[in-house]
């Protein structure tokens, strides 16, 4: 076996792992549109994903991915893409040794943490929507705002359904060791709320031991909407929350 085909082993090998070791916590504590999502994405245990298949996938909602250095795209940049439909993803697996922890992003977080929730429409719409307030506000406090609020809705995402948590950030999913701790009662959960988003820090290593549980995706949008004519007031005039989920939801 020459180095190329040693190489492509390990990395199906490590998938292969990463996925068996994830998908029942996903399956049973995410969100029930990670199911619909995985499933039309078409991840499996049987196969790395190349990033053109990804992307044929993905055409059929008008996504795609954006391969690049995640650990040093600006927000902005990060923001801008999303607005195009354009999905930034670190193509590196993590190594064998790795398996536990890996110190830098991988392409696991990206695959099967966030692109499933991207066929729900309404996370869908929301994630457009925060990064349109991102790129209309000039004054940087706004903008740490609106990135802490992703942060805290799309890496560590909670929400009930029928009463139960659901998870619908990526930080979660894709790791099946953080998702226990929201059970095992390790990471402290309040009910969601913007004002107490705004006053959380990001912690440079990912790891949260605090987590905002919103009612429903109900909640978020209403929220955003309240806080938008203030946000709005510091930017050249644009449109109303209505008018851009009407815009979008088209």
């Amino acid at each position: 076996m020459n180095n190329k085909d040693s190489h492509e082993s390990e990395i199906n090998l490590v998938w292969n792992l990463m996925f068996n070791r994830n998908i029942d916590s996903a399956l049973k504590r995410g969100h029930k549109s990670f199911v619909k999502g995985i499933e039309k994405l078409g991840l499996s245990n049987s196969f790395f994903p190349s990033v053109d298949f990804l992307n044929k996938q993905l055409s059929s909602i008008g996504w795609c991915i954006h391969p690049c250095e995640v650990m040093t795209i600006s927000p902005r940049d990060w923001f801008a893409l999303l607005i195009q439909k354009r999905f930034p993803v670190t193509v590196k697996l993590r190594s064998l040794s790795e398996l536990d922890y890996s110190v830098e992003p991988d392409c696991f977080h990206d695959y099967f943490g966030h692109l499933p929730f991207l066929y729900d429409e309404n996370l869908e719409c929301l994630l457009l929507l925060i990064a349109r307030m991102y790129m209309s506000v000039p004054n940087k406090m706004s903008k740490d705002f609106i990135n802490r609020l992703y942060f805290y809705v799309f890496e560590f995402g909670l929400t009930y359904v029928n009463d139960e948590i659901k998870v619908i950030g990526a930080g979660f999913m894709s790791s099946a060791n953080e998702t226990s701790r929201i059970y095992n009662d390790d990471i402290k959960l309040e009910n969601f709320s913007l004002e107490k988003v705004s006053s959380e820090m990001i912690h440079p290593d990912g790891v949260v031991n605090k987590a905002y549980v919103a009612l429903d995706y109900a909640q978020l949008f209403s929220e955003i909407e309240s806080i938008w004519p203030r946000l709005r007031d510091e930017c050249k005039p644009v449109a109303t929350i209505a008018e851009i989920l009407k815009e979008l939801r088209k």
